[in-house]
C-alpha cells in the first residue's frame, strides 16, 4: 500500500511540474486564452495562482475558466513540504 501511494504522490509531482513548465511557455496558463494584448509577453502583466502561486494568468477571469483542469495539480506550497 506505502507503494502505491508513493507511486501516486511521484505521478502528481511529476504532473505539477509538466504543467508547470508548459505554463512558463505560454503567457497564460489557460490553454484556452485568446488574450493577445501587449506588444510582447514582457508587457503583459500576469497574475499568479494564489494557491500554489506556480501558474500566472493574464486576468482572473482566465484564472477561473482553468481552474477546473488546475485543481488537480495545485498544492499550496505550505502543503508540498
Amino acid at each position: 500500500m506505502a507503494i502505491t501511494a508513493r507511486l501516486a504522490q511521484q505521478q502528481g509531482e511529476e504532473a505539477a511540474a509538466s504543467e508547470a513548465a508548459l505554463a512558463a511557455a505560454r503567457r497564460c496558463a489557460n490553454m484556452g486564452c485568446t488574450n493577445l494584448a501587449g506588444a510582447s509577453d514582457a508587457q503583459l502583466s500576469t497574475k499568479r495562482c494564489s494557491r500554489c502561486r506556480h501558474l500566472r494568468y493574464c486576468s482572473a477571469a482566465c484564472s477561473a475558466a482553468d481552474w477546473r483542469r488546475h485543481r488537480a495539480f495545485c498544492r499550496s506550497p505550505a502543503a508540498a513540504e
